[in-house]
């Protein structure tokens, strides 16, 4: 299992950033909370820094797991936005936890273990995330999804090998009926 990202990215942040441009990125994920820094804590970069990262500690602690991981992807994806040297930097002091950034996304390395978040209306962004996970399956393949419709058909007819063994668990069978031709 891969360890808690939020180490290295909180690492990159502080390492590449001002403190200026640390609140910026904050708000910008909506980590915007009162950020009020006392005279010794506002005296430098350097101590405003320290201070920031004391109370994220905190604010992060505070989160449960959703919350956490949703920090993370946000804090992830603005880095790696920021430019290639940051995005690389970012990639590399999260290999040393188990995780990297593609396509945007805070994933961890391991194929067999992966969650992701998708919002509201990401339909697609979850398409293509599921659609990379099962390109990676050599043999044998477990989904488990209890809202599947039938459309998992046409997602696994064309990306599966005749013979993959697939097994679905879902609270009701997706019809087949609408997809038989799909997997000829």
């Amino acid at each position: 299992m891969p360890l808690d990202p939020w180490g290295p990215i909180l690492g990159v942040l502080f390492e590449d950033g001002s403190s200026d441009y640390i609140l910026q990125v904050l708000k910008f994920i909506g980590l915007g909370t009162d950020f009020q820094l006392t005279p010794e804590e506002s005296y430098s970069h350097k101590t405003r820094k320290r201070a920031y990262e004391n109370r994220l500690g905190s604010i992060y602690a505070a989160l449960d797991d959703v919350g956490k991981r949703r920090v993370a992807q946000n804090l992830a994806r603005k880095l790696a936005q920021t430019n290639d040297h940051t995005a690389r930097r970012l990639n590399e002091a999260l290999n040393g936890v188990g995780w990297t950034v593609q396509d945007g996304r805070l994933m961890p390395q391991s194929p067999i273990e992966q969650e992701a978040f998708f919002s509201k209306g990401s339909d697609h962004d979850a398409y293509v995330h599921i659609r990379a996970i099962l390109k990676t399956a050599k043999a044998d393949l477990f989904i488990i999804d209890p809202y599947m419709d039938s459309s998992i058909y046409q997602l696994l007819g064309a990306l599966t090998p005749a013979s993959m063994v697939v097994k679905i668990l879902a609270s009701t069978v997706p019809s087949l009926c609408a997809r038989v031709d799909v997997l000829r």
